[in-house]
């Protein structure tokens, strides 16, 4: 199935698509021409029965303009694929950056897409369907418009930390690529609650020991959390290069995110003024 990325490029002189070059069966394109594709979008819809995923087409059609093209084949047999696409595109982009600074204006698109035979939902990381509560308009209306009131009477040094937080936060539920979502959420974390030191699971345990109801002492919470662990999981990834999840090591990944996960939306939640919620409770029971 053919992977591609595309950026828009400050580049206007070409009037018929140039490869600029290849590496590994990887090509790199320069294109002026109008460029349509479609992939396959997984269209999870929560119904008052439960949780349905039904794949759809999603046609795109770009207007003539400059774009650069990096167009691979991928494999859907295995992972290994899935776990390198998003590196073979991103050492391409990063030379490019370094070689011709200003060349690329923004990215367009990146991910698998159909071919006219076939269509298959192929993504970054895994695909999670999980049933939630089906809300109508007004009880979305009814729960956000106060909450939003809320956001406005931060001082604006609070306001400032959950901005910068949210950015991360919203970074590491958007992507799925886990080794992304462990390297956001975690940096949630450092700009809160752990500004100004870098001891991050003392610092996030004891301010869970602060909001979370039971009495629970510092030391319980960062060792039922794993908050050691998942520290030392982050220095891996960023100190020796781990670039993705080994095929052994899905399971208990993806555990430790949904825990980090937890934990910073627990955090940002008390950071905004709101109650801290439920999300921790399984985990600081088991």
């Amino acid at each position: 199935m053919p992977y591609v990325a595309i950026y828009r490029t400050s580049d206007t002189s070409l009037d018929s698509p140039l490869v600029v070059g290849e590496i590994d069966e990887c090509r790199v394109i320069l294109d002026p021409r109008a460029i349509s594709f479609s992939y396959t979008a997984p269209n999870v819809r929560q119904s008052p029965e439960g949780v349905y995923s039904n794949p759809l087409p999603v046609t795109v059609t770009l207007p003539r303009d400059s774009y650069l093209v990096v167009e691979f084949m991928v494999s859907l047999e295995g992972g290994s694929s899935r776990r390198v696409a998003g590196l073979r595109v991103a050492e391409v982009v990063s030379l490019i950056e370094l070689c011709l600074p200003g060349l690329l204006i923004e990215k367009v698109y990146q991910g698998a897409v159909n071919t006219p035979n076939s269509m298959t939902l192929w993504r970054e990381g895994p695909i999670r369907v999980v049933g939630s509560p089906v809300r109508d308009g007004p009880t979305v209306a009814a729960t956000l418009g106060p909450e939003l009131i809320v956001l406005s009477r931060l001082n604006a040094g609070s306001r400032e930390r959950f901005q910068l937080a949210s950015r991360w936060f919203a970074r590491g539920r958007e992507t799925l690529n886990q080794i992304d979502k462990l390297i956001y959420f975690w940096t949630v974390l450092e700009i809160y609650p752990g500004e100004g030191t870098s001891d991050i699971p003392t610092a996030t345990s004891t301010f869970l020991a602060t909001v979370l109801p039971g009495n629970r002492s510092p030391a319980s919470i960062k060792t039922k959390l794993g908050l050691g662990p998942t520290f030392g999981l982050r220095s891996r990834v960023i100190h020796e290069g781990k670039a993705f999840v080994e095929e052994n090591e899905e399971t208990g990944f993806g555990h430790r995110l949904d825990v980090l996960d937890a934990i910073a939306t627990t955090c940002l939640r008390a950071l905004a003024g709101l109650e801290p919620g439920h999300d921790l409770d399984a985990h600081l029971s088991s």
